[in-house]
């Protein structure tokens, strides 16, 4: 998967770089957040998918380096749900052939609606777009569904939306699914992301003392369970295996099988 930045879209949209021959037949896009990457956006990846099987565009997604909920002053925000990293591999997997990746900034948040979808048309050669109903980009949020479908029919670009997906009766959403993992609830957590939940930790400095790894939370930009003590599956670069984790007020702790295990991919929250 080609992966774009934001400042890769701004050199093209000023001539300062070329189109990617990528867009040479136009593409199929969804925007948004991502954050969890959960059964509804699913349905966005299949629509985006289907449209660019239909009208032979190269698939992809827009999204942004980190949640918008770590750049509001809420003290009730807990974390990410999936690291950049993760939200890459699962938009692979769901088969996007390209991401954009925009670093979220004040001068970013003061782009108008019509600008920003007028970028991607321009820079991805962007033919179709889906989003769920309650999608709203630009400025303060301003430009919603309506306004995205004149744009769209303006400029000779296919819009559809998406209704939302429910789960056992409840609206999944990247909020309720981070509010679950906060109660611990990783059972219906993963009914609504389609996964068991993880964490990256590739890059989390791991301490050794025999069969037990210890990290600082402050190291862990993912969402946490309550404090306790938590079945996982743990994911290293030899192998996969069983394992305790300790979340702890300031720190985490991996009791492990073997005392050769030093580098850790991944910690999954298993259900069964």
């Amino acid at each position: 998967m080609t992966v774009f930045t934001w400042t890769n879209i701004a050199k093209i949209f000023s001539g300062a770089e070329c189109l990617p021959p990528l867009f040479a037949n136009g593409s199929a896009i969804t925007v948004g957040n991502f954050d969890g990457v959960h059964i509804g956006h699913a349905v966005l990846f299949d629509m985006v998918r289907a449209a660019s099987s239909v009208r032979s565009l190269v698939p992809g997604a827009v999204t942004f380096s980190q949640s918008f909920g770590a750049f509001k002053a809420d003290s009730a925000y807990g974390g990410d749900i999936t690291t950049l990293n993760q939200r890459l591999e699962l938009f692979e997997k769901n088969g996007m052939s390209f991401a954009v990746v925009i670093d979220f900034s004040a001068e970013f948040g003061k782009i108008d609606g019509s600008d920003f979808l007028s970028m991607l048309r321009t820079c991805c050669c962007m033919n179709y777009i889906a989003e769920g109903v309650d999608f709203r980009c630009g400025h303060r949020g301003a430009y919603g569904s309506s306004n995205i479908a004149q744009f769209a029919q303006e400029n000779g670009i296919v819009a559809e939306f998406a209704a939302p997906v429910l789960c056992n009766g409840e609206r999944v959403s990247s909020s309720l699914i981070r509010a679950l993992i906060q109660r611990g609830d990783f059972f219906a957590a993963g009914n609504m992301l389609g996964r068991d939940y993880a964490l990256d930790c590739a890059h989390v400095p791991w301490a050794q003392c025999g069969s037990m790894l210890s990290c600082s939370r402050e190291h862990i930009v993912q969402v946490l369970p309550p404090e306790g003590e938590y079945a996982v599956a743990l994911v290293t670069p030899e192998t996969r295996m069983r394992a305790r984790l300790y979340v702890e007020p300031h720190h985490l702790r991996l009791e492990v099988s073997s005392e050769k295990t030093r580098r850790v991919r991944t910690i999954a929250f298993i259900t069964n």
